[in-house]
């Protein structure tokens, strides 16, 4: 993984998708009992992954 930059890339964008999302508050309900300072949202896995891809877009 480390030799190829495009997957490298990806995955930085992955990362910060999935931040933004749970920073926006949006979860899934077992990370929504973990995640502190941020009023959640509790999502299906469906609709948070769904998130994630509104992110990336």
């Amino acid at each position: 993984m480390d030799s190829i930059p495009e997957l490298q890339e990806f995955a930085k964008k992955l990362e910060k998708a999935t931040l933004d999302t749970l920073e926006e508050g949006i979860c899934t309900k077992d990370l929504a009992d973990l995640y502190e300072g941020v009023t959640s949202h509790p999502v299906s896995t469906k609709n948070f992954l769904r998130e994630i891809q509104k992110q990336l877009m």
